[in-house]
C-alpha cells in the first residue's frame, strides 16, 4: 500500500474534499496533532488553561452553523474541549491519527469521486475513478448496496445527506408506515436530511458484543424508570420496562426505600407517580416540609418594591434563602430551563453571564447575601441535578410553559416515535426528580392562578400547605436600603374632606393614594430619618384638619401615630401593633 492511498494531514484531506464540508464528519474519532509553531501560538493564548500544553486531542464533533460557518470540537482530554473554526483547524493542525485509507475504511474513495458525482445530482452515489475497486464499487445505487458496503462505519451514512431515496413498492402501506406523519404514506420519495445516532444503539451492541465473548455473562442492571428523563438524548425507556426481552433469563428486584426524603417530600413525589409503580417508602421518620409559594398572594413590601423595582421574584426567594440561612442550611434553586420566565430587574449588574440565565439570577442573589453565606445557595437546571440532594429545595416554575415543556418543533419529531404523550410522561419524570431533591424542605414556587397540571393534579390527591408571606421577613441585604412608609389619612369620626383638601399639594411631594385603605402613602429611607424635621418639611401641614399620620416600619406595623390640625401635631399611640 503507497502512501498516496492515505489521508494523514489535515491539510490534505482539506484540498482533496474541497467544498464537501459534511465530510469533515469522517474526521470524528480520530487524533489530530498541533504543528509546533501552533503550539503555544497567539491562538492557543485564548485557550482554556492548561490547552496550550497538550499537542494532541480527538475531533469529538463537527457542528454545521446557519451562516455556513463549520465548527469542529477538540476534546484534549481530562474535561478540555475547544471549538475551533474550519480556517483556524486547518492552519492550526497537521497530522491525523489514524489515517484515512482506502483499503480498509474506504473513505478515500467515497471522497475523491464525491466531487464529480455531486455535479448531477441522480447519478449514483459513487462513480469509480480508481480501476482497484471497479468491481466492487461501480454504482452504489441501493441502500442495501451501500449497507453492505460500509459495514460498521456507521459515521458514513453522512453521505446521503441531501440525497434524494425511495421506498420499495411494497413498503409503501408497511405497518411501521402507519406511525407517519399524515401523508407521508402515500409519497414514494423522500430526501435525507438528517443521521442521528443514539446512544441506545451503541448500548445493545456493546451487550452483543460481552455475550459473543462471553455467553456465560451476567449482567447486573440498576435502573429507575421514575427518573428515565434522558428522552431529548437517546434514552430508551423500552429497555426498563422490556427488560426481560433483552436479557433473558432475567430476575427483577425492587428497591423502594428513599434513604433521602423526610416522609412528606416521599409521599408527595408518590402521589405524583401515582398507579405508574411500586410506590417508595421513607426511611426517615422525619415528617419534613413541603409548602406552595404562591407568587400570586405575594405583596412586596416598601422597602422591596423601592429595592428591586418591579421584581417580585427576588424579594421573594430572598426570603424564603434568609430563613434556610439562619437555620444552617444549605439550598439550592431548580428550574425547568437554564432561563426564568419571571420578570427580574438586574439593574445595572455586570455578570459573565447573560442576564435572563440562572447563572446571573445566582449572581444577583450572592450579591445581596453575606459573603460567608453565598456557598449556602446554588442553582441547577433540574435535569443536571439528577442524582444530587440538598437539604431545601426551592423549585422555581411550577407553571404550565415549565411542567410540561412540550417543544415547538414536536410536530417535527413525531415522525421519529416523538408525541405529546411520551413527552409528557418524561416532564412528569423530570417534575418528580426535582421534587424528591430536598432532604427536609421542599418550596414549590408556582402561581395560583396559571399552576402547573402536574401541581394542580397533586393538589386533587392531597393537600399541600401554601406558605404565609407574611411568615418570611423582608430580607435585608448587602447594599439594600431599608424604608419608612409614611400614611397620610382622616382620624377616626372626621370625614373624607381632609385628605381631599391637602390633596393636591401631597401628590407634588410625591405621595400616591391607596384606594383600598383610603390613605395617601410615600416611602422615605429609614437612615436618618426624623419626625420633627419631617413635619418641618411638610407643605400641606398649614392646611392640615383632622389629619392622621402613620410611620409605619417595612413590616407594615404601626411604629408611631400622630394627628394634624392646622399646623400643630402631636403624638397619640407610639409602637402601636
Amino acid at each position: 500500500m503507497d502512501s498516496s492511498s492515505q489521508i494523514d494531514t489535515v491539510q490534505k484531506f482539506a484540498e482533496v474534499i474541497g467544498d464537501n464540508d459534511h465530510l469533515w464528519s469522517l474526521l470524528v474519532g480520530r487524533e489530530v496533532s498541533r504543528f509546533d509553531n501552533h503550539f503555544k501560538d497567539k491562538h492557543s493564548t485564548k485557550d482554556i488553561q492548561g490547552t496550550t500544553f497538550r499537542k494532541e486531542g480527538k475531533v469529538i464533533e463537527i457542528k454545521h452553523l446557519k451562516t455556513s460557518k463549520l465548527l469542529l470540537r477538540v476534546d484534549y482530554g481530562t474535561g478540555y474541549i475547544l471549538m475551533y473554526e474550519k480556517n483556524q483547524f486547518i492552519q492550526m493542525f497537521n497530522q491525523i491519527s489514524p489515517p484515512l485509507m482506502q483499503e480498509n475504511i474506504f473513505d478515500l474513495t467515497l471522497i475523491t469521486n464525491l466531487k464529480e458525482s455531486r455535479q448531477e445530482k441522480k447519478i449514483p452515489l459513487i462513480e469509480n475513478q480508481n480501476d482497484e475497486f471497479n468491481n466492487n464499487l461501480l454504482n452504489i445505487d441501493t441502500v442495501q448496496k451501500l449497507a453492505e458496503i460500509i459495514g460498521d462505519n456507521d459515521h458514513l451514512w453522512n453521505l446521503l445527506i441531501g440525497r434524494e431515496v425511495s421506498r420499495f413498492d411494497n413498503k409503501l402501506e408497511y405497518e411501521h408506515s402507519r406511525q407517519d406523519i399524515q401523508g407521508v404514506t402515500f409519497r414514494q420519495q423522500g430526501k435525507v436530511i438528517e443521521i442521528k445516532h443514539l446512544r441506545t444503539s451503541k448500548f445493545l451492541l456493546r451487550i452483543e458484543a460481552i455475550r459473543k465473548q462471553n455467553p456465560q455473562a451476567l449482567f447486573f442492571c440498576v435502573g429507575d424508570d421514575w427518573q428515565a428523563i434522558n428522552g431529548f438524548a437517546g434514552s430508551d425507556l423500552r429497555f426498563y420496562q422490556n427488560f426481560h426481552q433483552f436479557f433473558q433469563p432475567s430476575q427483577q428486584l425492587n428497591i423502594s426505600t428513599n434513604y433521602r426524603s423526610a416522609t412528606s417530600i416521599v409521599d408527595i413525589g408518590n402521589k405524583l407517580m401515582q398507579g405508574l409503580g411500586t410506590p417508595a417508602r421513607a426511611h426517615k421518620t422525619t415528617s419534613g416540609i413541603v409548602n406552595i409559594a404562591d407568587m400570586s398572594s405575594f405583596k412586596p413590601t416598601p422597602t422591596e418594591q423601592e429595592n428591586y423595582p418591579g421584581d417580585n421574584i427576588t424579594p421573594a426567594i430572598l426570603r424564603l434563602i434568609n430563613k434556610t440561612i439562619k437555620e444552617g442550611k444549605k439550598v439550592v434553586l431548580l428550574s425547568r430551563k437554564n432561563s426564568l420566565l419571571w420578570y427580574v430587574n438586574y439593574k445595572n449588574q455586570k455578570s459573565k453571564y447573560k442576564n435572563g440565565t440562572l447563572g446571573s439570577f445566582l449572581e444577583l442573589l450572592h450579591s445581596y447575601l453575606p459573603e460567608e453565606s453565598r456557598n449556602s445557595v446554588t442553582i441547577s437546571t433540574a435535569h443536571k441535578y439528577k442524582g444530587l440532594q440538598k437539604d431545601v429545595v426551592i423549585i422555581l416554575d411550577a407553571i404550565p410553559r415549565c411542567y410540561p415543556l412540550i417543544h415547538p418543533d414536536l410536530m417535527f419529531t413525531r415522525v421519529f416515535g416523538d408525541s405529546i404523550e411520551s413527552v409528557v410522561n418524561e416532564e412528569r419524570r423530570l417534575f418528580y426528580v426535582a421534587l424528591t431533591r430536598a432532604v427536609e424542605t421542599l418550596f414549590i414556587v408556582t402561581e395560583s392562578t396559571n399552576s402547573s397540571p402536574f401541581l394542580d393534579e397533586l393538589n386533587s390527591r392531597t393537600e399541600i400547605s401554601v406558605l404565609n408571606w407574611s411568615d418570611y421577613q423582608t430580607f435585608i441585604g448587602v447594599g439594600t436600603i431599608r424604608y419608612i412608609t409614611v400614611k397620610v389619612g382622616n382620624q377616626d369620626g372626621k370625614g373624607s374632606n381632609g385628605t381631599y383638601t391637602i390633596s393636591h399639594l401631597l401628590k407634588a411631594e410625591g405621595y400616591g393614594w391607596n384606594k383600598t385603605k383610603k390613605v395617601w402613602y410615600r416611602t422615605y429611607p429609614a437612615e436618618g430619618f426624623s419626625v420633627p424635621e419631617y413635619f418641618n418639611n411638610a407643605s400641606w401641614i398649614s392646611q392640615a384638619l383632622g389629619i392622621e399620620v402613620r410611620f409605619c416600619d417595612d413590616e407594615e406595623n404601626k411604629s408611631e401615630v400622630y394627628h394634624v390640625n392646622q399646623g400643630q401635631y402631636y403624638l397619640v399611640n407610639e409602637n402601636e401593633e
